[in-house]
């Protein structure tokens, strides 16, 4: 083995997620008034993102993720980190499936978690959601809109999908005139 190898794979080793992740397969689907897209953490350093709508798309002049379109994103090593130890705290299984209260916006996720024995999706709408559940899908809101997003053309799945309904126009209002 060369020197250049064996360089490349001392780098690979140092700053990518090669321990062993706490989780076989973690996906959340996150929408709010800014941006609706759905994330996928894998085995390795690698995330997957699908953007189902962004406010940025009215930028053209600027880099940005754009709605309807999938990317991949390298995490760094202390992001990988720092997602796996929240992880690790995270008790899923003493969580309910479904934190729920009826208001027209504001913000809802869904987190699906498959590891050892569990295999659970959570889904939250709530003022009232666990606070553990909240803090993990804002850290993850927050990693998502510092990514160094790579557009692929890949059609992506999420467990976590969410079921938005499409906008509905409202009806048009009829005059007394035209009657």
């Amino acid at each position: 083995m060369t020197k250049k190898h064996s360089l490349l794979i001392l780098m690979t080793l140092l700053f990518s997620c090669t321990n062993k992740r706490p989780f076989e397969k973690f996906d959340l689907s996150y929408s709010a008034e800014h941006a609706d897209y759905s994330i996928e953490f894998t085995q390795s350093d690698t995330v997957f993102l699908r953007y189902n709508f962004s406010y940025l798309d009215i930028y053209d002049s600027i880099d940005a993720p754009k709605s309807k379109t999938s990317y991949y994103a390298i995490l760094e090593k202390k992001d990988c980190n720092e997602f796996d130890n929240m992880l690790r705290e995270v008790d899923f299984e003493k969580y309910d499936t479904a934190y729920y209260q009826d208001f027209v916006d504001g913000l809802e996720y869904k987190i699906y978690i498959k590891r050892r024995n569990l295999e659970k999706t959570i889904y939250i709408r709530s003022l009232h959601a666990p606070r553990e559940l909240d803090a993990l899908a804002r850290w993850i809101d927050i990693l998502v809109e510092n990514l160094k997003l790579n557009k692929i053309d890949r059609e992506l799945n999420f467990k976590s999908k969410l079921n938005s309904l499409p906008f509905i126009p409202p009806p048009k209002v009829i005059s007394d005139d035209s009657l």
